[in-house]
């Protein structure tokens, strides 16, 4: 198949892990209306969580990730409710950048309990096997992340067409005043939405730290990544999420492939801004109602 394919197989794999980062910023997108730069650090937390328990404290691996989900839907939950619920005459903005004070503050935190020895190896939890995909060698950790990323997808969308809190967060998100007048609580509905998103950015983490060194800084780039994947498909668009971030995974392994990573970054914007130069709203977006 050649260098050609084979970046742009390795791409794919790589796209679907910054759409499933990308699909938990559309999330907490619909549901508060917020573009929230908080969720690559939630995504080092989470990791963080599950290699110290696993690691410092010696508990089995297949107890520490479990609870290492836990912590980070709990902390989901306390950033809404400490930094975004208490609005006053907050606008979007000022929401937004709260978002960004607390991607410093959790930097921060995680720097000064946890960053002295980083980087660390995270303890081997997937099988570093590969396979042959059209005459090319795939790794079975890039085979089990578009895997986890269906059904990902799958799950939520079953989740949001078949049961009532499904029903409501789509409801909040496209109609936001009409769901508060029938009675839908969406102070909630968007913690729910906080605790959902976090988990989505720990499998995030844990699929991302096998291939690389656990550290305080190690989403940064994949936030940045994630952010264009969902710009790309749509703030407002779950599936959109998932085709921007193949499209971003494609883009920048090919060119990285034959002019650098230089030329990759410059690529991978390029198309952003022509594409939102075209489609203001993303591939599949559509226009917000402002939050009030």
């Amino acid at each position: 198949m050649g260098l050609l394919g084979s970046a742009a197989i390795s791409g794919v794999a790589a796209g679907f892990v910054y759409g499933m980062l990308a699909f938990s910023i559309v999330l907490l997108f619909k549901a508060t209306g917020i573009p929230n730069f908080t969720q690559g650090n939630i995504a080092t937390f989470g990791t963080f969580v599950a290699y110290l328990l696993a690691v410092r404290s010696g508990l089995p691996l297949g107890l520490a990730i479990p609870l290492g989900f836990l912590a980070t839907g709990a902390l989901g939950v306390v950033i809404y409710l400490g930094g975004i619920l208490p609005r006053g005459e907050a606008g979007t903005l000022n929401l937004a950048i709260r978002t960004l004070a607390v991607y410093l503050l959790l930097f921060a935190v995680m720097n000064l309990f946890w960053g002295v020895g980083q980087p660390f190896a995270f303890p081997h939890f997937l099988p570093g096997t590969a396979v042959a995909v059209g005459g090319v060698r795939v790794s079975l950790i890039s085979l089990l992340t578009v895997g986890v990323a269906v059904v990902l997808a799958v799950a939520f969308w079953l989740v949001y067409n078949h049961t009532t809190t499904g029903l409501l967060l789509r409801g909040i998100a496209d109609r936001p005043e009409v769901a508060r007048l029938l009675g839908a609580d969406t102070r909630r509905l968007s913690a729910l939405a906080w605790l959902l998103a976090g988990l989505v950015a720990v499998v995030v983490g844990l699929l991302t730290v096998p291939a690389a060194l656990l550290s305080t800084d190690m989403m940064d780039n994949f936030l940045l990544y994630a952010f264009t994947a969902a710009l790309l498909g749509g703030m407002t668009s779950l599936p959109g999420a998932f085709v921007g971030g193949v499209v971003v995974g494609v883009v920048s392994n090919v060119v990285t492939a034959f002019r650098g990573q230089e030329f990759s970054i410059l690529a991978i914007f390029a198309l952003l801004i022509v594409t939102l130069l075209v489609r203001p709203n993303g591939i599949f977006g559509h226009d917000v109602v402002e939050r009030l």
